[in-house]
């Protein structure tokens, strides 16, 4: 069976879940040192409103901001799925919202928090290739679901798997479309990841 590179970034989930269980994976870190550290009014200012459009249009789970000193910050933004922070940069909303930010040097690292056990959880490729052998083998119920947008699916995506984008995740009819309604389906979710 050949993975993509983005092996690594997988899923692992029982259908059963609540908002509770949506959890966040994917970290954006924003370093923040503003060229005028007499615009922090500003700048926090820019922040409540970066934080409301990425937890409106997101899902953005968790957002907090530290302050290093004065004039520099760390954001931290939780995403329930890698691959997030690509949309968000093409957003013409996000676009706006940046040219009113006061100027500030900026540097920007992702992280992906591991989640070894609990509901969700990640999975290894090798745990992947079982789970993908036991359902061939008929002894395993599992769903394969890309998040990707429907045009990079029908591009690439693994054998067996179906689409349902990030945009549509958080409504519960469209999962039920997508995977159906059989609560003990073990369901495997996966995107692009990260450059």
């Amino acid at each position: 069976m050949r993975l993509p590179r983005h092996d690594s970034r997988l899923r692992l989930k029982r259908q059963r879940h609540t908002e509770a269980d949506v959890d966040f994976c994917a970290s954006t870190l924003l370093n923040v040192a503003l060229d005028d550290p007499g615009q922090e009014s500003g700048f926090f200012a820019w922040w409540r409103g970066a934080r409301d459009l990425l937890i409106q249009r997101y899902f953005l789970r968790s957002a907090e901001l530290h302050v290093l000193g004065r004039g520099k910050y760390l954001a931290v933004l939780g995403f329930p799925l890698p691959g997030a922070w690509k949309l968000v940069v093409r957003d013409r909303r996000w676009k706006q919202l940046e040219a009113e930010r006061p100027a500030a040097q900026i540097s920007i690292q992702h992280a992906r928090r591991w989640h070894a056990e609990g509901n969700p959880r990640d999975v290894t490729t090798a745990e992947l290739v079982g789970l993908v052998e036991a359902k061939r083998r008929g002894e395993r119920d599992l769903i394969l679901v890309d998040t990707l947008p429907p045009a990079s699916f029908a591009a690439r995506h693994l054998p067996g798997a179906v689409n349902l984008p990030l945009a549509n995740i958080e409504d519960r009819r469209n999962v039920a479309a997508v995977v159906g309604r059989d609560r003990n389906a073990l369901i495997v979710t996966y995107c692009s990841g990260y450059d």
